[in-house]
């Protein structure tokens, strides 16, 4: 896909410091005007030491992925850790943040469909994992949460289904990451999510005997197509863009 932006080669080169960076490459180094052109609504703000570099308080490993889109509008996919998928995945929800607090939608919503890829593409509990981390991304309420509670419901049965362990790990993974309150709020969302109408007044353990029986479902296979599920008929359902009212990214190319 296009870059997000022209830039001239003549620009002035800014360094840009983050959070924990490796000692061989503690700046990245951008034309000028294209950061702030994909950052337009970010408050920057030069070091007082040095007149063209910037520090922001976003980590390291996340703001890469921006540095690379802003010049080929893609993540760094290839290059993310192929021997741990829960360090490769936070690694993109790093991404995420960077995005969320330059205010870049189009960011936002390329580091997500790398996320869609991530999650659907994963084996056994992996999901658990990361999911305090991706809750502390995507909060109650927020669009891209949507992602992660559709995974869950529709993915295939080895994603923490598949048996009777992995089930009840799933389930106290739900627990741990907060309290019974959450555990109730995320497991309706899962829930309705596969269109089970769930009373309000339940109790956690009512809510419980609900999740388990439809894991205990889903482990004995899914009658959902891979064609219909939700981030393959509309993946901009879980996109910044939809809430903002915004075109999406791929509609720019």
């Amino acid at each position: 896909m296009a870059p997000p932006a022209r830039f001239d080669p003549q620009d002035t080169i800014v360094s840009v410091k983050c959070h924990h960076p490796p000692t061989s490459t503690p700046y990245f180094h951008i034309h000028e005007t294209l950061l702030y052109k994909a950052a337009a609504v970010h408050n920057w703000r030069r070091s007082s030491a040095h007149e063209n570099t910037f520090e922001l308080n976003v980590p390291w490993d996340g703001f890469r992925h921006f540095a690379l889109w802003l010049y080929t509008g893609k993540c760094d996919e290839e290059n993310l850790s192929a021997d741990c998928w829960i360090d490769s995945t936070n690694e993109l929800l790093h991404a995420h943040e960077v995005g969320r607090k330059l205010g870049c939608v189009d960011f936002q919503d390329t580091v997500v469909d790398a996320l869609t890829t991530k999650l659907t593409d994963c084996k056994g509990n992996l999901i658990c994992d990361i999911l305090g981390d991706f809750l502390k991304e995507f909060p109650f309420q927020s669009i891209g949460r949507q992602l992660l509670v559709d995974v869950i419901a529709y993915g295939p049965a080895e994603n923490g289904m598949s048996n009777e362990e992995d089930k009840r790990f799933d389930y106290n993974a739900l627990k741990s990451v907060d309290d019974s309150h959450f555990t109730i709020v995320l497991s309706r969302e899962i829930l309705a999510s596969r269109g089970f109408q769930v009373p309000l007044n339940l109790t956690e353990e009512l809510m419980t005997m609900l999740v388990c029986g439809f894991l205990e479902i889903k482990s004995q296979g899914d009658s959902v197509p891979r064609r219909e599920m939700p981030w393959i008929t509309n993946p901009c359902r879980y996109h910044r863009h939809t809430e903002l009212g915004l075109p999406c990214y791929k509609s720019k190319q």
